[in-house]
């Protein structure tokens, strides 16, 4: 279809008077009676569009300080299929009039409205993508949507295949991740507010061109960061050391360290053995051999990835300190001094911070 030959002023004899479902507009609302535009040469109604991207799962699939759930929407006539890291999430593919459907990456709820005024019955994130491939792992996803500050695709396709009046619409509010990055993501799983509040610190290793196998610490370069909500995107300036330095739930698009088309490796620097005890790396447990203690701290390794100059490589780095669990035992030798509704008291204390739970 001509797009780019509608021009001012050729307007049709006819005036807007239906939403997108064909339902007739009252004369308060805003589209009514708006001018429709002719084209200029004859339409071929039968065409396509690809749109995609990368993104980010913010935190419980919430944006902004005023918490608005993130949620893709669609609307339009024909074919209009939704996959996230190419798995097919939302369907409204066949021959029919308009459509809406959405993705609420909030609650991971997927619903299709065929009526123009009930939805389907919902299904979610997690099981559409789960029919596609059973083996993603439950560190994959949150409930029934993905997991917080993951690193995601999207690719959706529209095709009109009447050959008449067709309708098409977007609506998003998904950050989306530029291409052609490496991109190195923070996550801390603690219930410690000082391991969540602390810094963490990264360094990139890049395949040197003129030896086979080995590798350079990439410097002096600047990279992108993003914050872990709703926020502005920062630069920051990598020095001689190499280390990029992030917080819980951000994650830093790097593009200017000379990687296109060569091998990396990321490398967790300065983490204190003592403040978690587990390690994860794009979901997969880190061995010991990945893992080296030196002045007390520990560097942490991820695996090694090509990038190409279409699409983004991601390395998301977890620590994890898991809750430990408490077994109390009261022992009662002599029964005849303690009646049945006897009740004792136990606290528990933290040696290291002195602190006294709950009794």
């Amino acid at each position: 279809m001509p797009f780019n030959d509608i021009a001012d002023n050729k307007l049709s004899a006819n005036v807007n008077f239906y939403d997108e479902f064909g339902n007739a507009l009252f004369d308060h609302d805003p589209g009514y009676g708006k001018p429709l535009f002719l084209t200029q040469d004859t339409n071929n109604f039968l065409f396509g569009m690809k749109l995609q991207a990368n993104f980010t799962q913010p935190k419980d699939g919430m944006r902004g300080e005023g918490r608005t759930p993130m949620r893709f929407e669609v609307n339009g006539d024909d074919n209009m299929w939704v996959f996230i890291d190419g798995m097919l999430v939302l369907d409204i593919g066949g021959i029919h009039d308009a459509h809406t459907g959405y993705i609420d990456f909030s609650t991971g709820e997927v619903a299709v409205n065929v009526s123009g005024t009930e939805y389907s019955t919902p299904t979610t994130i997690k099981a559409q993508m789960l029919e596609a491939d059973k083996s993603l792992p439950d560190s994959y996803f949150r409930g029934n949507t993905l997991s917080n500050y993951s690193l995601h695709s999207i690719q959706v396709f529209y095709m009109e295949r009447g050959a008449g009046a067709s309708n098409c619409k977007f609506k998003f509010n998904l950050p989306v991740v530029p291409r052609s990055n490496v991109n190195i993501q923070k996550e801390v799983i603690s219930d410690d507010p000082a391991a969540l509040a602390d810094d963490y610190h990264f360094q990139l290793y890049v395949e040197d061109g003129d030896e086979e196998e080995t590798y350079r610490l990439a410097s002096n370069y600047t990279c992108t960061v993003y914050p872990a909500g709703e926020g502005t995107e920062e630069l920051q300036q990598v020095g001689t050391d190499g280390i990029l330095t992030l917080n819980n739930g951000e994650w830093a698009a790097i593009k200017e360290a000379g990687v296109d088309g060569l091998s990396y490796y990321v490398k967790e620097v300065g983490v204190n053995p003592d403040s978690f005890n587990e390690y994860r790396v794009n979901g997969e447990l880190i061995t010991a051999e990945n893992c080296v203690l030196q002045d007390g701290t520990m560097q942490i390794t991820g695996p090694t990835k090509i990038l190409g100059s279409d699409y983004s490589c991601t390395m998301k780095f977890q620590n994890i300190k898991n809750k430990s669990k408490i077994k109390i035992i009261k022992t009662i030798d002599r029964l005849y001094d303690i009646n049945g509704d006897a009740i004792f008291t136990f606290a528990v204390q933290n040696v290291s911070t002195g602190e006294i739970g709950e009794q």
